[in-house]
């Protein structure tokens, strides 16, 4: 059954990203959370397309110009993929500086706002 699901899971998640460039934002996210629900029903916690669900969700909340909201998501692909795929891994090194960008983003957003 699992399987079946992870399918509709990949599914949902093409269908998020073809509206990402439609401009379509509210109804990708909920795709791509749904589908993110799916792979960690399916899968352990620990698995790399657990991981790639959660930044499917950071990267388009990110677009939203929603960072705080998706440096959680972003920070559990991180360690996700840490513990499964080692630091020097591309995704991994990819999530490293996709990190990075969040909390700078955010420090920016708080000095802008501290003036």
């Amino acid at each position: 059954m699992c399987k079946a699901h992870r399918n509709w899971a990949s599914s949902l998640s093409g269908l998020a990203g073809g509206l990402i460039p439609l401009g379509r934002h509210d109804e990708a996210l909920k795709h791509y959370r749904r589908a993110a629900a799916i792979r960690a029903a399916c899968l352990n916690d620990d698995h790399p397309n657990v991981a790639f669900g959660e930044h499917n969700i950071a990267l388009c909340l990110s677009e939203m110009g929603r960072s705080a909201e998706a440096l959680p998501h972003a920070e559990a692909a991180l360690d996700i993929e840490r513990r499964t795929l080692g630091d020097d891994h591309p995704s991994t090194r990819w999530s490293v500086a996709f990190v990075a960008l969040l909390r700078e983003e955010l420090a920016d957003d708080e000095e802008e706002g501290g003036e």
